[in-house]
């Protein structure tokens, strides 16, 4: 557990406080997976349907708008704004060779974003994005400034605090211990599910 400690406190140029390797993309691919029908029970809540723009932040390698594309289709738009531009040009060629919609990516830092190409969206939407920002207001005012006026700003984020294991196994209690104490560390936030209703009101956007 010390050696995945330290090696966690190495973060990358850009923040991030996981790895930027295959197994990492891997992982995220997996993750993707483990979401999808979360995910896919969100976009069909929100409406999202044919025709339709959507902006996914923090897009990774692309999961999600695979299933935006799945819901706007051929006349729709999916744009996706990734910090990591190997994981994202990746994403992009497999999605505009699977096809169904127009795709774009903007490889860019969304809080240095003064407005994201193809703005406004009828949805801008996150997932397990917030977690990772110092600043998650901030984020959500840029993706409420690149919605349309009646659109939707949607987040889906994590609360690692609602972990419990039964029976009690300290050694897992002492890894969740550190793995959180890390992102605390670099002032991110691991329970960030549930605090999106007080972010968002700070934000402007009232309650989720």
């Amino acid at each position: 557990m010390r050696r995945v400690a330290r090696q966690a406190q190495k973060l990358n140029p850009d923040g991030y406080i996981h790895a930027r390797d295959a197994d990492e993309y891997q992982r995220l691919r997996d993750q993707g997976l483990m979401w999808q029908r979360a995910t896919e029970e969100v976009l069909d809540r929100v409406g999202l349907a044919a025709g339709m723009s959507a902006l996914d932040v923090g897009s990774g390698p692309g999961a999600v708008m695979r299933l935006m594309a799945d819901r706007v289709g051929r006349k729709g738009r999916v744009t996706g704004i990734e910090i990591d531009g190997k994981l994202g040009a990746h994403a992009l060629a497999d999605l505009r060779a699977q096809g169904g919609a127009e795709f774009a990516l903007i490889e860019a830092n969304m809080l240095e974003l003064d407005t994201a190409p193809g703005a406004p969206f009828d949805l801008t939407y996150c997932r397990l994005f917030l977690m990772h920002m110092q600043d998650p207001v901030a984020a959500l005012e840029k993706m409420q400034a690149w919605t349309k006026p009646g659109g939707i700003v949607a987040a889906q984020e994590f609360d690692f605090g609602a972990i419990a294991i039964e029976p009690p196994c300290p050694a897992m209690a002492e890894f969740n211990r550190l793995f959180e104490g890390v992102f605390r560390g670099h002032g991110r936030n691991l329970r960030a599910g549930r605090q999106l209703p007080t972010q968002f009101e700070a934000a402007g956007l009232g309650l989720p």
